[in-house]
């Protein structure tokens, strides 16, 4: 609990650091005369990369090593040494979207971790797997 409290709080610290600088970034083209962006930032989708949080990859990346790596060894046969963090998000369903778009992982291995009690959850979410 302890974890994801902390991994929640940095990644909701630079969501709000990510849109004051979207903002000033918006007030100083429109300043300038310059036409806005359609293209959303992370920031604006209410999503923190795992790579800008140093705290929560150092986390992460611990866990990776002495809980999720092993587990995924034992179901998958694949040496937890083999397994590195490739990419991290942090979703935070507060931001304009609910949910994520229909998407392909370039990854191997997909672990998703829900960070909140599944009290707070209200329906809806889940993962959609194409038919083979």
């Amino acid at each position: 609990k302890e974890e994801c409290e902390s991994l929640i709080s940095e990644a909701k610290a630079t969501i709000v650091a990510g849109l004051q600088k979207d903002n000033a970034e918006a007030e100083e083209g429109t300043a300038n005369g310059s036409s806005s962006s359609y293209a959303r930032t992370n920031s604006q989708l209410g999503e923190a990369r795992v790579s800008q949080l140093p705290k929560g990859c150092a986390m992460l990346g611990q866990a990776l090593r002495e809980r999720l790596g092993p587990m995924l060894e034992s179901r998958y046969g694949i040496s937890a040494n083999d397994i590195v963090l490739y990419d991290g998000l942090v979703l935070s369903h507060v931001g304009p979207s609910q949910s994520q778009p229909v998407h392909r992982d370039a990854s191997l291995l997909t672990i998703n971790v829900a960070l909140s009690p599944i009290s707070e959850y209200g329906g809806g979410g889940g993962t959609y797997f194409e038919g083979l």
